[in-house]
């Protein structure tokens, strides 16, 4: 049995303008031309206030084990030695580093932390942006939970016991606009492979209530992946057309408006973009290009995949402007051991939050 929950935090800040494209140096002369820049509103807060606050809350929460801070893409501290209760003076020295050279430069900031609180061992993330869209929630705190024996009793309630009393700190040690906490808890049934997702006391609904139970992607119009044969595919649906670069035919049949790629023996992928409509069969199952990040990998995770991140959200720049940018791969055995693969892109929409909606890119289908 594992628990796992996260608590999103919005604060009252103080509002900012500035360039959307204010990193690319070339913009810098349509200023000198007349030209007019492209400008946005948005909140910001200051991370070392913040991360004094936080470390308040989590002391008081009994959590005081830093395993690793990771500034952007930089690691600026990792536990190798296992060093006992070193939240408190690491957060200090980072919060001197923030102050002194980069207060203003950096986009996001994490804080992983372990805890081991009645037989349960606690992993707590602190996800910190700095610069965010207002309205959005630029403070989320995660947690994962797991029974240190199967002798545990009442897990349940004494994962829940944690998160109730770090919101409750929240609400002491920071001055705060919004507080959203969502529960979830995983159970892997000793007969089956399929792990099962519920939902517990959401204290805000933030979460899509999907219809997944019985949910098959394969047969669709006919083909399945890593089964149906390269002369079955040629009967269902048309050969490709078109040449790629090196003048070599394309390797997929069109069936019912669906690319359905090959090796030499079977169907092996599929690839679509947000311009292509979603089969309704998958729909039934959830899948929808307007989801947000979070429900994305919500949905997975219902349907019994396993989830593994490539890259993990992060805001980058694309034609001017913050994107949101990540990636993650959901897997899962067939009932034929086939492992199918959906690997999901997300990029380009200009949209930066993980509950915006609309931010995915791409959604590739693989049969291993």
């Amino acid at each position: 049995m594992k628990y796992s929950a996260s608590i999103f935090i919005r604060t009252d800040n103080e509002t900012l303008e500035r360039f959307t494209d204010e990193e690319n140096i070339y913009n810098y002369f349509k200023e000198l031309f007349g030209k007019k820049r492209s400008r946005v509103i948005e909140e910001s807060f200051s991370a070392p206030d913040i991360l004094t606050k936080l470390n308040a809350v989590f002391k008081s929460s009994g959590i005081n084990n830093l395993v690793r801070i990771t500034h952007d893409d930089t690691d600026f501290f990792m536990d190798t030695e296992s060093v006992p209760n070193d939240l408190d003076e690491v957060i200090h020295k980072f919060k001197d580093t923030l102050h002194n050279a980069f207060a203003r430069f950096y986009e996001e900031i994490t804080v992983v932390m372990e805890s081991r609180q009645s037989q349960i061992d606690y992993v707590i993330e602190l996800l910190l942006l700095r610069v965010h869209q207002v309205g959005e929630y630029p403070i989320q705190i995660n947690f994962s939970g797991l029974a240190k024996s199967t002798g545990v009793v009442d897990l349940e309630n004494k994962f829940k016991l944690l998160v109730n009393k770090m919101e409750q700190n929240i609400h002491k040690f920071m001055d705060v606009r919004d507080v959203t906490i969502s529960f979830t808890k995983k159970i892997a049934p000793p007969d089956s492979q399929v792990t099962q997702e519920e939902d517990f006391d959401l204290e805000v609904n933030t979460k899509p209530n999907f219809q997944t139970k019985k949910c098959t992607f394969f047969p669709l119009y006919g083909v399945s992946l890593g089964e149906t044969t390269v002369k079955e595919l040629a009967k269902e649906g048309s050969k490709a057309k078109g040449k790629d670069s090196n003048n070599k035919r394309y390797k997929y049949y069109l069936v019912n408006d669906m690319n359905f790629w090959h090796d030499k023996h079977t169907a092996t992928h599929m690839y679509l973009t947000y311009t292509n409509p979603i089969p309704q069969k998958w729909r039934n199952c959830g899948l929808d290009w307007d989801l947000t990040y979070n429900e994305w990998v919500k949905l997975f995770e219902q349907l019994g995949f396993h989830i593994s991140h490539a890259k993990l959200p992060k805001k980058e720049w694309y034609n001017g402007k913050r994107t949101l940018a990540a990636q993650f791969h959901a897997s899962k055995k067939t009932l034929k051991n086939i492992q199918l693969v959906f690997d999901l892109d997300f990029n380009y929409s200009q949209k930066t939050s993980v509950n915006s909606k609309g931010t995915i890119y791409s959604l590739g289908i693989k049969a291993n």
